[in-house]
């Protein structure tokens, strides 16, 4: 009988040292990005490549030497397909300009009398592939052209629904062509009437 008492007191022993580790594993993991370190200025900066004796500090934190070159490079605003639709909807409206990856910000304004934060952060980051304007810059329509993914993801449909909302309740006209049967030049002219 002694021999319980005795395995239950180690066993009640062993717990709470296993506790005891565990607290102090969490302490230190939830200390140790306070600690400071005390590297030399050289073993810093092989870390932190990008970061140089020049760099600036902003308030969002990042850093950069204005003297080095920056992480940029040139890209093309349009796909190879959205190219090929680009060319038929110049030669199909020559009256007209041919605006590619517009902005709905830019496209929209928000009624008076509504929030603007609240409208804005909804649309702030949408685009349409194009947009077709008059030779005063009047909108005619907005174009885009879909490829299998907006017929295949949700998340995509319910993004294309609310893009159509927003551009038909400021009165812009929506136009959506498939890749996979791009409209021809002649196809092109009979959507627009007006040209």
């Amino acid at each position: 009988m002694e021999w319980i008492f005795y395995a239950l007191v180690l066993a009640a022993a062993l717990v709470l040292l296993s506790k005891a580790r565990k607290n102090e594993t969490t302490r230190s993991t939830w200390n140790a990005p306070t600690l400071k370190t005390t590297q030399p200025k050289a073993q810093e900066d092989e870390k932190k490549p990008e970061q140089s004796k020049g760099a600036k500090k902003w308030d969002d934190g990042y850093k950069y030497a204005p003297d080095e070159a920056w992480p940029f490079t040139k890209r093309r605003l349009i796909t190879d397909t959205e190219i090929v639709l680009f060319e038929r909807l110049k030669e199909a409206l020559p009256n007209h300009h041919i605006f590619t990856q517009v902005q709905l910000s830019q496209m929209v304004s928000i009624k008076k009398g509504h929030s603007f934060q609240r409208w804005f952060a909804r649309i702030s980051r949408m685009s349409v592939d194009f947009v077709v304007t008059d030779q005063n810059l009047n909108t005619i329509a907005a174009i885009e052209l879909d490829d299998k993914t907006h017929y295949m993801d949700e998340q995509r449909q319910k993004a294309d629904a609310k893009k159509d909302k927003v551009l038909t309740a400021a009165g812009i006209r929506v136009i959506r062509w498939r890749c996979e049967v791009m409209p021809s030049t002649e196809q092109i002219a009979l959507a627009f009437p007006e040209a």
